[in-house]
């Protein structure tokens, strides 16, 4: 009763105690040098920092989600147009079809030329907020969502990782306590041969005494008795090179190796009972099915499956949808004052296959990178009197013509292929539709063709 004190008072002035020693009189077990692989091997350390890793990696993954803040402003306080400009947006992206919801401020004050207007507005700023969602393009899967998929599938994988490296190493445990055993047995089986050739070496001894064999039989089987000792050596020796091996995996409560002691050879050879729950068939089918190599081969299957459902899901056209509000309080002018509703894509891009070439009587484009861009945008403001509210487009960039197109994109590109022959001849359309009351003097479409803008 007056060490517990005494031990609580060590503990606290930082006074660690001796480990207790391994036991020495007891036989040691399969299990016990096990446990000590599980709990002291270094390696089964390493291999549990494979797990904190994943763990990390899917953390920082998941980091891909964290709200984000950005700023940026400008101030021109000399030249014609002297204005003051600031912007910061909060953004949060979502998991759900590539969503991503934002609220800002914006704040611009002085003069803004005809081409800037959008920036101006009221004395205290304009807040706005909003969402975008992509529809085809990232919409099912995307960087960041493939991003903590593959992840989640790593530190899944590194635990059976973990798991196959820790059947490793209690494996070769088990072989080096096995190896241990046998070398034991085989000492007992020299040291018994030894003592009957000793004990053979006296009897022969006595009957030259007493003149019953000559003393050639007798110095013979000195020879014989110096082989079984050297044997007997050999065997002791072996069983300390396996015990060793052995103190690799069996350690201390401090992780040092320890090398066991001859007197906790086991009596005979132990059979772990599990051993003799099933036949060979039953064992068999539990490997198969338990393993975990086989399990990390179907992870590493599933990991390079998202990076297939991500190329394929990059290579759609973009159709992204926006809605967003914004609101200018303060004094300035009365255009800017009503609420402002804004829905509609934005820059859209698709790929152009070459089956939509053909069909628009083109050849497919000698270089690659040809695409289709789709923009516009629906804007309702309140309180404002009717006139055009919206304003679309659609831009076509296509390879040399050599069909019903090809006059067009002969003309077109005239100057290009002046300049540089090899180039692959490009045409540029443009169609525009305003959308607004019926017999409104601002309906109206229009249609261009040429050259690509420069």
């Amino acid at each position: 009763m007056t060490w517990r004190p005494l031990g609580l008072i060590l503990g606290l002035l930082g006074f660690t105690p001796p480990a207790r020693a391994l036991a020495q009189d007891v036989p040691l077990t399969l299990e016990e040098v096990l446990g000590s692989t599980r709990e002291r091997y270094p390696g089964m350390e390493a291999a549990r920092q494979g797990i904190a890793t994943a763990e990390a990696e899917l953390l920082a993954a998941r980091g891909r989600f964290d709200t984000r803040i950005r700023t940026q402003g400008s101030v021109m306080p000399l030249g014609y147009y002297q204005r003051e400009r600031l912007d910061a947006v909060i953004e949060q992206p979502l998991p759900l079809l590539g969503t991503r919801l934002f609220a800002g401020y914006r704040l611009g004050r002085g003069d803004f030329p005809v081409y800037y207007g959008e920036y101006e507005t009221l004395t205290r700023g304009e807040l706005r907020a909003g969402l975008e969602l992509s529809l085809w393009r990232n919409g099912l899967v995307d960087p960041r969502r493939a991003g903590v998929s593959q992840a989640r599938l790593r530190r899944e994988l590194a635990t059976f990782t973990f798991a196959g490296e820790r059947l490793e190493l209690q494996r070769s445990a088990a072989y080096q306590y096995w190896d241990w055993v046998a070398a034991g047995r085989r000492l007992r089986i020299a040291e018994a041969q030894y003592a009957l050739a000793v004990a053979r070496h006296e009897q022969l001894a006595q009957r030259v005494a007493a003149g019953d064999i000559p003393e050639i039989e007798h110095t013979e089987n000195e020879r014989v008795l110096l082989g079984r000792d050297a044997a007997r050596v050999a065997a002791r020796r072996a069983l300390q090179r396996t015990a060793l091996a052995l103190s690799l995996y069996l350690r201390d409560a401090r992780g040092e190796p320890h090398v066991v002691e001859p007197v906790r050879l086991p009596e005979s050879i132990p059979v772990p009972e599990t051993a003799l729950e099933a036949e060979l068939g039953t064992w068999i089918d539990r490997a198969l099915r338990d393993r975990p190599e086989l399990r990390e081969l179907a992870l590493q299957g599933e990991v390079l499956q998202v990076d297939v459902d991500l190329a394929r899901n990059q290579a759609a056209p973009a159709v992204d949808l926006g809605l967003s509000v914004a609101r200018d309080v303060g004094a300035g002018p009365d255009s800017l004052r009503p609420t402002e509703f804004q829905a509609g894509p934005s820059d859209q891009r698709a790929p152009v296959h070459s089956r939509w070439i053909g069909a628009l009587g083109c050849r497919s484009p000698l270089n690659a990178g040809s695409t289709v861009r789709t923009s516009g945008s629906v804007k309702y403001v309140v309180g404002a009197p009717p006139e055009p509210k919206s304003r679309g487009g659609l831009v076509t960039v296509l390879g040399g013509a050599a069909g019903a197109l090809a006059g067009a994109c002969a003309i077109a590109t005239r100057g290009i292929t002046t300049a540089a022959p090899a180039a692959t001849p490009m045409v540029f359309m443009s169609m525009r539709r305003d959308i607004t009351p019926p017999r409104s003097p601002f309906q109206r479409s229009c249609a261009m063709a040429g050259p690509p803008p420069l």
